[in-house]
């Protein structure tokens, strides 16, 4: 996954990723090698304490629904009461600055347009919603992707596209401190 020592650079520290979210990415796509400078720990969020989120990481959100291939109305849902729930939360930056969270402060990713133009039209225009090619070299301290697809049948371009690492390491590693992955269960079916 990554070059060798006599072939290259590595450049092994990421200034993005909290370490509960590198210790994923980095197993998982670096051979381990990828390393969270210490300066990502300083950044923090002080989450509502009805939050089912306290702690940075990765977390799955599981949603059942039918018969979606490419736009899910049950996971927009979830997404909308996420940025409820999360917008305002104090947000204390590597330089111990704090400020609200804003709208500018979550990506929220999806593989298809058609999801991608719903959330966007549901959540408004300063929300950051796109695929994960618009994203790439992007980062903010939430991100929340929604898979859409029902199940491994209705996907309209095949498990290998939906599921192909590079664009799961890029929808991941956007997030400074907080990954929320929103699909469901019968996908891994």
């Amino acid at each position: 996954d990554t070059i060798d020592e006599n072939k290259g650079i590595f450049l092994d520290k990421t200034f993005r990723l909290h370490r509960s979210i590198n210790a994923f990415i980095s197993s998982t796509f670096y051979d381990s090698r990828l390393n969270s400078d210490p300066i990502t720990d300083e950044r923090k969020i002080m989450f509502p304490k009805n939050s089912i989120i306290q702690e940075p990481g990765i977390y799955f959100y599981p949603v059942q629904h039918q018969y979606n291939s490419q736009k899910s109305i049950e996971e927009a849902r979830i997404v909308k009461k996420l940025y409820k729930e999360l917008l305002g939360s104090e947000f204390i930056d590597e330089k111990n600055e704090k400020r609200e969270l804003g709208i500018e402060d979550i990506l929220t990713v999806s593989p298809y347009n058609v999801q991608v133009n719903y959330l966007q039209a549901d959540l408004g225009d300063a929300a950051r919603v796109g695929t994960i090619d618009k994203f790439q070299g992007q980062q903010a301290p939430i991100t929340i992707i929604t898979m859409a697809t029902s199940d491994s049948e209705s996907i309209p371009r095949g498990k290998n596209w939906l599921f192909e690492r590079n664009r799961i390491n890029v929808a991941v590693s956007r997030a400074q401190l907080i990954s929320i992955i929103i699909f469901n269960p019968n996908l891994l079916q």
